[in-house]
């Protein structure tokens, strides 16, 4: 079967899939209550799944920087991070947990762990995503003054 037809499938049944450092993980409430069924379809398209999402992820909208934006204080350059930019950039929304699907007993091992151990997933911080895009030390700045 197709990997986009299996990605749709899985999203269709609540997955919701993300990169965490390069390995795949599911946002961990989004798999409750899936059929064992659908959680070995997963387990069994894991590096398809990872490799559909990296492309993914190269094509998504990106954060940029508007070099003419002038806020009239002479400095130039603005942050803007568009709405329908890829999630790990906005910084406004929750974080949550999530379980990486790398490992063949990756659900056994995660009802193992204790939420304390899970991964959290968490969007981009500001800084991050400026040292990103490689940001003049002026503009980083204008959005961190005190460093």
């Amino acid at each position: 079967m197709d990997t986009g037809v299996i990605f749709s499938k899985l999203q269709m049944a609540g997955a919701v899939f993300l990169l965490v450092d390069g390995q795949l993980a599911v946002k961990e409430a989004s798999i409750v209550g899936m059929t064992e069924t659908m959680l070995a379809t997963l387990t069994s398209n894991r590096e398809p799944i990872k490799l559909l999402l990296y492309e993914k992820e190269q094509s998504d909208i990106k954060p940029y920087i508007d070099a003419e934006f002038n806020l009239g204080s002479g400095v130039k350059g603005c942050l803007v991070i568009p709405t329908d930019c890829a999630a790990r950039y906005k910084n406004w929304q929750p974080g949550f947990s999530c379980i990486l699907v790398e490992s063949d007993d990756w659900l056994k091992t995660s009802k193992s762990l204790k939420d304390s151990e899970k991964l959290k997933w968490k969007p981009m911080k500001l800084a991050a995503i400026l040292k990103e895009l490689e940001a003049t030390e002026e503009l980083t700045k204008r959005y961190f003054p005190n460093t």
